[in-house]
């Protein structure tokens, strides 16, 4: 039945669309014979059944309805037509709309003619909810050739559907069309007109975006198409979403070298960009395991120049900047604490504002490359952003190799937070149609044969594939292939000239800083050879992967190969040369990435002067950052390489700066006596008292605890009168320390007197001289002297502005306050110190206020209070992992045990109060474990025990007499005399030992008061 016979076939389309539905003959009357009399008309429709009923169509008569069942017709317009057709329907069963009743013209009623139009409309709203459906999906999938099909499709049933628009641009311009995308957009924004703003917002966003996106993003040719990686694509769409609510998410893409990690990453982020994502990469390499920060020294550059950066606070800009750059200088952060922990915190804070800043200016997309290389400070400065900036629109995506490090990677980014998908090897189609793709249509036939012949040795690896392809291309043999990846690339090579080869040398060496200028540089090559060396070599189709003009950067595997391949002779020349180009451009540009690769090359190539040099720039750079650590370890490079002794002193001193800002006494010793030795021999005549003398007597009380001989080299220095008033303040106060220390009352009188004949109008010989007053009058003189210094002090600390000076007088202040029991106000000022401590991140300063605290809390017998505060403490205790700071906590840890519970302390505890107490150098704590142990030995009726530590504690005591502070002591004493029934000593030991403090006579200790009860 064809549209000729007009009526029949009008009554069978109207019916058979309509299948199932009871229809009057009424209905039917006034659609397709509106101007005919009623019994004519009638007649009509009866005679039209009767024909239906002839043709073998069996219609339901129902009196004055009509109906066909729908199992006897088949009509597609009914399928389309159906209500959930759009959400089920597969992208090959849509339509093409000008299929839709194709030509057909009735020439009956106007009626009839209407119902027709909206006939087509109706299928053509529902084509084009179908194909916007599965243009979503293949947006995210990447499959930007079914969204140009769809898209077209879609605007044959609605010419200016904004959706439909928008995705053919899309597609065009990731096509690579990117004039044409454009001309799309102008074409729609010019049909719609100025009607409505609003209507126009959308398209105008994705024009600009288009009309930013840089060109270099189009496939080169010979790449080859993206294949069969949909899912991930999908996997990371779903991701972006989350981000795209307003929260922070992480995604890791793992996999093999050349499966395609990054060629899945950058389709990714190329068409988020269109989205209004800004994505900003940082591609690192092997030599970044040794360089600390090298992900945001990478990435920061291009975040602060970023739209939106401006918007972060002055302080945060200026820290950052110093992080990049080298040597560095803002007087904006003149005044901030330089301490390693306060500058690693500025660093994170700085960070997290910068992000908040840029992402206030539209959502981003951090792309970090070849995660495997991440040095240490890079990776806890990351894991930190991620978790401490949850709130922002940013997607940190990462890629890294299935070896090596990935279990450290794995246990920095768990799996519930960062979700990962290991991209797989192509099957064997897959493989095959990317080889057909790269090989050319002209030879269909044989590509397929050979890709299917190179599968077992190629394994679906995406850049073996291309390799395989480009070679067969090149050379026509598809018989003898490569057996691996490594020797099809050195035969690709080979075919080079050797002026190509050495340019390729040379970006294998210069890895991401491989540019047509530095190669240049580095080869001394003029203009005419070099261009036909990097046509050369660009024809070779592995160059250029940053996509950046001008960039000649290799895949990482291709870089690793050349390196090998080359002698060491020629390795090391160009390892100079390289070192020799990257310094003078880091020197110009203060950019603190290169210099540090430089001095990477020139270590390399074996020029150790050049490289000693470029060493002590990037460990200045290190110590500026706070990164100790790693500054230090650049100068031990830097001393097996430094020829002369004026290179090994200045090292050394450098050394020690940041050995004594991570408090590594020991290794001070040692870089001490190079650094001595070498400056003996530069002049022997060198001044006897130097800063390094200071040193050398500070690492005698950490480094060795020979208090006796920091007294002897801290009295040599102090007597110097010809030498500099700070110098002698310092030694001063570090010999006041030490015979406080040893109960050496006279050595502490000496130190007192000198410190007070000082001229102090400089401020800090002020606060050294205010030191020596506070611990001498606290320990054996005037106690309202005591006060009133510390008062004076914490004045002095402040107006200084060193954070350090302010929370370490705030800890002075306290101690005189707990000797005449003030010990709410002695809390007060060292909680305040911990404030001001934690605010800055200064970890040993943290730590020991804390500590402080909960002494003060324990000496006044507020024990709940105490454990408190040993458990704000314990954390930062554990940063520093120091000696002395530990063995304090365990030691409050065993006396609030011993006094709170049934006695008991630890195996390790005792074993340390017994054996190894005599060891510790800061007595105070020698005579706290012994004093503890005598508590637990009394209280277990352990009477040798008992006997041993009152003998060790009689001796020490009667070295302390007349300082103050030894009432838990004498108390220990006393409990153990009792212990073995020598009740009438340990009179004589509280009498001879514990006077009344002069301020509150009539009061005695609660240490005391409860030894005296036992008597």
């Amino acid at each position: 039945m064809r549209p000729d016979a007009a009526v029949l076939f009008a009554v069978i389309l109207y019916l058979g669309v309509r299948a199932g539905k009871r229809i009057p003959r009424a209905e039917l009357l006034e659609l397709i014979w509106t101007d005919v009399a009623d019994p004519a008309r009638r007649h009509s429709l009866r005679q039209i059944v009767y024909r239906l009923k002839r043709a073998g169509l069996e219609l339901d008569l129902d009196g004055d309805d009509l109906c066909v069942e729908p199992d006897r017709v088949r009509c597609d317009l009914s399928a389309v037509l159906g209500d959930g057709w759009p959400a089920t329907v597969a992208i090959t069963d849509i339509p093409n709309p000008a299929d839709i009743l194709p030509f057909y013209q009735p020439g009956l009623t106007p009626a009839y003619a209407e119902w027709v139009d909206r006939l087509r409309s109706d299928a053509g709203a529902q084509i084009r909810r179908a194909t916007l459906r599965h243009i979503d999906v293949a947006r995210r999938e990447g499959r930007w050739q079914d969204v140009e099909l769809l898209a077209r499709t879609c605007l044959a049933t609605d010419p200016l559907n904004e959706e439909g628009t928008l995705a053919l641009a899309e597609a065009t311009a990731m096509g690579g069309s990117k004039a044409e995308a454009l001309r799309i957009l102008d074409g729609f924004l010019w049909e719609i007109g100025t009607r409505d703003e609003s209507i126009r917002v959308p398209a105008k966003l994705l024009r600009r975006r288009i009309s930013d996106q840089p060109s270099f993003r189009v496939p080169r040719a010979g790449d080859g198409p993206l294949i069969a990686r949909t899912q991930e694509l999908a996997w990371l769409n779903s991701r972006l979403d989350q981000a795209g609510s307003g929260a922070a998410c992480t995604a890791m893409l793992l996999g093999p070298p050349g499966i395609g990690k990054t060629a899945v990453a950058r389709a990714f982020t190329a068409h988020a960009e269109m989205r209004g994502w800004r994505p900003i990469t940082s591609r690192l390499q092997p030599s970044d395991m040794d360089r600390p920060m090298s992900v945001f020294t990478e990435l920061l550059p291009t975040l602060l120049k970023s739209e939106g950066a401006i918007g972060a606070a002055p302080e945060s800009i200026a820290q950052l900047r110093r992080l990049i750059e080298h040597r560095t200088e803002d007087d904006i952060l003149s005044g901030k604490s330089q301490e390693a922990e306060a500058i690693q915190a500025r660093i994170r804070a700085s960070m997290q504002d910068l992000l908040s800043a840029l992402s206030h200016e539209g959502p981003l997309i951090l792309l970090l490359e070849d995660l495997h290389w991440i040095d240490h400070q890079s990776l806890r400065l990351l894991t930190w952003i991620v978790e401490h900036a949850p709130g922002l629109p940013v997607m940190w995506l990462m890629t890294a190799r299935l070896e090596s490090r990935i279990a450290e990677l794995r246990a920095a980014f768990a799996e519930d937070r960062t979700p990962s998908r290991v991209i797989e090897p192509l099957d064997r189609e897959e493989a095959t149609l990317l080889f057909q793709s790269i090989a050319g249509s002209e030879t269909v036939e044989g590509a397929a044969r050979v890709a299917e012949d190179s599968f077992p040795v190629t394994g679906g690896n995406p850049l073996f594939v291309r390799e395989v392809a480009r070679h067969w291309t090149e050379t026509g043999n598809g018989e003898a292939l490569p057996s691996n990846l490594r020797v099809l690339m050195r035969g690709r090579v080979a075919r080079l000239s050797p002026p190509a080869q050495r340019v390729l040398h040379c970006c294998a060496l210069l890895g991401r800083y491989a540019t047509v200028p530095r190669v240049g540089s580095v080869l001394e090559a003029s203009t005419a050879e070099l261009y036909g060396c990097i046509a050369e070599v660009d024809e070779l189709g592995i160059s250029g992967v940053e996509g950046e003009p001008g960039s000649l950067v290799l895949h990482d595997l291709w870089q690793e190969e050349l390196a090998n391949q080359m002698r060491p002779a020629p390795r090391a020349l160009l390892h100079h040369r390289c070192g020799e180009v990257l310094l003078g451009e880091g020197h110009r540009s203060k950019e603190a990435g290169v210099v540090s690769e430089a001095a990477r090359h020139l270590v390399h190539g074996g020029a150790p002067d050049r490289a000693v040099i470029a060493l002590e720039d990037a460990a200045a750079h290190y110590q500026a950052n706070g990164m100790h650590d790693d500054a230090i370890a650049s100068l031990d490079t830097a001393l097996t390489l430094a020829v002369d002794d004026g290179a090994r002193f200045r090292i050394c001193v450098t050394r020690i700066a940041s050995l004594r800002a991570i408090g590594a006494w020991p290794e001070i010793q040692t870089s001490l006596n190079g650094a001595l030795g070498a400056e003996r021999r530069l002049s022997p005549t060198v001044a006897e008292h130097t800063n390094l003398e200071l040193i050398e007597t500070e690492a005698s009380i950490f480094a060795t605890g020979d208090l006796s001989l920091t007294v002897a080299r801290a009295k040599r220095c102090v007597l110097a009168t010809h030498a500099d008033s700070e110098h002698r303040a310092e030694a001063a106060w570090m010999g006041a320390r030490a015979a406080a220390n040893l109960f050496d009352a006279a050595e502490l009188s000496f130190f007192f007197e000198q410190a007070e004949l000082l001229d102090r109008r400089r401020s800090s010989v002020a606060a050294r001289a205010l030191r020596v007053r506070l611990i001498y009058n606290t320990e054996c003189g005037d106690l309202a002297i005591a006060l009133a210094s510390a008062a004076d002090l914490v004045t002095t600390e402040r107006d200084t502005g060193s954070v350090v000076g302010y929370c370490h007088a705030l800890r002075n202040l306290t101690v005189p306050l707990r000797v005449i029991g003030a010990f709410e106000r002695a809390a007060d000022a060292s909680a305040d110190a911990f404030a001001h401590a934690a605010r800055h991140h200064l970890v040993n300063e943290a730590a020991a206020a804390a500590d402080v605290v909960a002494w003060t809390y324990f000496e006044a017998g507020e024990l709940t209070r105490s454990e408190e505060w040993i458990s704000v403490a314990a954390p930062w205790v554990r940063q520093i992992e120091a000696p002395h700071a530990r063995a304090s906590m365990d030691i409050l840890r065993a006396m609030i045990d011993l006094e709170a519970q049934s006695p008991s302390l630890n195996r390790e505890f005792v074993e340390r109060a017994t054996h190894g107490a005599e060891n510790e150098p800061i007595i105070r704590q020698r005579l706290y474990y012994i004093a503890t142990l005598a508590r637990f030995a009394a209280a277990r009726g352990d009477i040798a025990l008992c006997r041993l530590c009152a003998d060790r504690l009689g001796d020490w005591l009667w070295k302390a007499r007349g300082f103050r502070r030894t009432d838990y002591f004498v108390s220990g004493l006393a409990i153990a005399l009792c212990a073995i029934g020598k009740s009438k000593d340990a009179r004589d030991a509280l009498a001879a030992f514990a006077p009344p403090v002069p301020y509150h006579a009539a009061k005695m200790s609660r240490f005391v008061a409860a030894a005296t009860k036992l008597l």
